[in-house]
């Protein structure tokens, strides 16, 4: 088995910003996340997010995805960040 690291860089245009953000914070408040171990509550969370289309954008991306339908490899993990360009 050898580990492997894929690099890519993926330009996408948003033309319905506020769709991102509301998928992004319905996303948000269907997560399986206890309360009372976050510092932030789900609305000031909501908010943060609302107010960086970046982060909201880079949360809804899943890495693993790209290796879907691919025979013998194994997503083993990987992030994801969005910036404006």
């Amino acid at each position: 088995m050898r580990t492997m690291r894929v690099y890519c860089e993926v330009t996408v245009v948003a033309d319905a910003a506020e769709t991102v953000l509301d998928r992004t914070a319905a996303e948000l408040r269907g997560a399986d996340i206890d309360g009372d171990t976050e510092e932030d509550t789900l609305d000031e969370a909501v908010a943060e997010l609302r107010r960086d289309l970046g982060r909201a954008l880079a949360s809804l991306i899943e890495p693993g995805r790209l290796i879907d339908g691919i025979a013998g490899v194994e997503f083993r993990g990987g992030w994801c960040r969005a910036e404006p360009g």
